[in-house]
């Protein structure tokens, strides 16, 4: 590619969804920058479906001097599963050479549709040649890698003080009857790849859970007109974007820390945290949420029930 001094030049790409088991890809953002601050570019498309691919471009505006620009490209990434969204962001660059010759003001540059080559426009000045040797300009296929700190810096993963939940990290379960939470500690494993909370009975109790709440006296005597608050399916706790996740399943909503959400809301969890299912009556049940990390990694999640649960009278529940 060629421009001269003080031009400007659109630089086309494709994006392909090269996905192996078929999904969908949604494009959130795109992005360019010339050695400065990133800078958001139009993107008139949302999303890919799978092996699809679709045109977009960036503009180099800097074209301040004669030589060899690097223009970096960046878009956001995300895929779905269900109610979750995984994104990343990726990047590529592209050089552009910038000849000696011309060296006027801004205005005088023309573009020549004449020197048009595939999707390229060589930018020149008015009577003038930018020179060089003619080239073919064929699709290539770029490096891209992925931008971790971009994606932190942006908000994108990660948790706000920079930490990130592992993907593997494991549960445990304080203060819980028996069967109504998963002894010792271990990952989210279930095919959905989440832990529900709520009234219902448990998996290994032939329902459909794997948390189960109920409000109970110290004697463990289910009160039945608080437990009936909760729902059979409360909420949700996943792994997402590098942290802890909490889906609102409940018709009634919940409270965290002291914050309602409503039905369908999503709330990114962090260490301390203390979850209220019962929004008439908080400090019926609670939950609280710690986490242990090794350096800046957390991978343990441990869920504390308050008050603690002692076996429960059944024939009340």
């Amino acid at each position: 590619m060629k421009a001269a001094v003080g031009g400007a030049v659109a630089i086309p790409f494709e994006l392909v969804n090269g996905s192996l088991v078929g999904r969908k890809m949604y494009v959130r953002s795109l992005w360019s920058r010339e050695g400065g601050d990133w800078r958001e570019e139009r993107l008139g498309w949302e999303s890919l479906e799978p092996e699809e691919r679709k045109t977009a471009s960036v503009t180099a505006r800097q074209i301040d001097r004669p030589g060899l620009h690097e223009i970096e490209i960046m878009w956001v990434v995300a895929t779905r599963f269900g109610i979750r969204e995984e994104q990343y962001a990726y990047s590529t660059s592209v050089i552009l050479e910038v000849p000696e010759a011309a060296q006027q003001a801004v205005n005088n540059i023309e573009i020549s549709a004449e020197k048009q080559q595939g999707n390229v426009i060589e930018i020149s000045m008015p009577g003038q040649s930018a020179g060089g040797i003619p080239r073919t300009l064929e699709t290539i296929d770029m490096r891209v890698q992925r931008q971790e700190i971009e994606e932190r810096r942006m908000g994108l993963r990660g948790m706000s003080d920079g930490k990130k939940l592992a993907r593997t990290a494991t549960f445990q379960f304080i203060g819980f009857a028996q069967n109504h939470a998963p002894d010792g500690e271990q990952a989210i494993v279930s095919e959905d790849a989440m832990l529900v909370f709520g009234r219902d009975y448990t998996r290994n109790e032939g329902g459909n859970n794997d948390i189960r709440l109920l409000v109970m006296d110290q004697k463990g005597v289910v009160d039945e007109n608080l437990s009936r608050a909760l729902s059979r399916r409360h909420f949700e706790i996943y792994i997402e974007n590098d942290r802890l996740a909490l889906h609102v399943a409940a018709r009634f909503g919940l409270k965290v820390n002291d914050q309602i959400y409503s039905i369908d809301s999503l709330v990114t969890l962090s260490e301390g945290d203390v979850i209220a299912p019962i929004i008439s009556d908080p400090d019926a049940l609670k939950l609280h949420v710690t986490m242990r990390r090794q350096r800046d990694t957390f991978t343990k999640v441990i869920f504390t029930r308050i008050p603690s649960s002692p076996e429960p009278k059944m024939g009340q529940s």
